[in-house]
């Protein structure tokens, strides 16, 4: 990632360590070695595509309560990173609904290798036939892909614009408009639009 308002002098440096429940005890090791590598920032994401029991068994995050030991590593780092002067990232660990993922279909959108337009790589994994396997919250549940286009058979622009890629869109649009803040998963309000259908059940929607 090339260092924004640095004149192009250096680039930033970024450790990317996905957290599981077995290396979140490490996060604030990484967070030193990160520093004594001048590396300028930690990123701790998720393990949020669920695809099976054993990768569930993996994830740190909750829909419930969040873990209190995982919160405490979590804070550690955040405060070694402080200290450091290193930048640091981490998502939530409890389910809190969002107007708009963090993948933000209404700016961009996914293109797979052979030319398939989707509002986000995870409704269009690459998983034999055309549904999506998830556990979510304990569920398994299986999705249809969600694909508008190709850009082999039309302009990107014709598929970005097609009546059913902008009414999906519009889901969140609308979403955005009516938000009010950050809402429990469980005490959703009627008020907020709900999500498109195949993102009910994505992690991404609930700030994971």
């Amino acid at each position: 990632m090339i260092s924004k308002g640095r004149k192009g002098k250096k680039p930033i440096i970024a450790i990317t360590f996905q957290l599981t429940r077995d290396n979140i005890e490490e996060l604030s090791s990484v967070v030193k070695l990160a520093y004594e590598l001048g590396v300028d920032e930690v990123i701790a994401p998720n393990v949020d595509y669920v695809p099976n029991r054993e990768v569930e068994k993996m994830v740190v995050f909750s829909c419930s309560k969040a873990d209190k030991n995982f919160l405490r590593k979590i804070e550690e780092a955040k405060k070694t990173a402080k200290e450091l002067n290193i930048a640091f990232g981490s998502r939530s660990l409890e389910m809190l609904e969002t107007p708009v993922c963090a993948e933000d279909p209404l700016e961009s959108a996914f293109i797979s290798v052979n030319g398939d337009v989707s509002p986000c790589v995870y409704l269009n994994l690459p998983t034999e036939g055309e549904k999506i396997e998830r556990i979510f919250c304990g569920k398994e549940v299986r999705v249809n892909k969600v694909i508008f286009g190709n850009i082999a058979e039309k302009t990107f622009e014709d598929i970005w614009n097609s009546p059913r890629y902008r009414e999906f869109r519009d889901h969140f649009h609308k979403r955005s408009v009516a938000w009010k803040g950050p809402v429990d998963i469980f005490n959703l309000s009627g008020e907020v639009p709900s999500l498109p259908e195949p993102c009910k059940t994505c992690y991404k929607a609930y700030s994971i």
